[in-house]
């Protein structure tokens, strides 16, 4: 992934384009992004911000439920993230990065197995 980061210039963006690359229909808000591509807030606020602005990915409102401590369902609105399908190197970039993953048997099977 070295050449990647350099290309792309950051690790983080790298991360984050992969994720949703490989994961085209997420929405997430920024704090599941975080967790998944182990991000710093700092670093992913500026990566989304970028392929936002460069049209890779769409802001969304979306509701989302979560339990309070009493045992109760709080829904709220929050800004998510998703892959825009149309943005127009989409299948170049997806190309570029699933090409550049080196497969490794043996984490694959581990990954399996789990």
């Amino acid at each position: 992934m070295e050449i990647l980061e350099k290309l792309f210039g950051s690790s983080t963006r790298v991360k984050v384009m992969k994720f949703f690359l490989f994961n085209p229909e997420e929405l997430l808000e920024k704090k599941e992004i975080m967790k998944k591509t182990k991000s710093s807030s700092s670093a992913l606020q500026k990566e989304l911000k970028d392929l936002c602005d460069i049209g890779l990915l769409k802001k969304r409102i979306f509701i989302k439920s979560s339990q309070t401590k009493s045992g109760r369902t709080k829904k709220q609105k929050v800004q998510g993230f998703v892959l825009n399908p149309n943005f127009k190197y989409l299948n170049n970039l997806k190309t570029l990065i699933i090409n550049n993953e080196p497969f490794n048997h043996g984490e694959i099977i581990k990954k399996l197995n789990k």
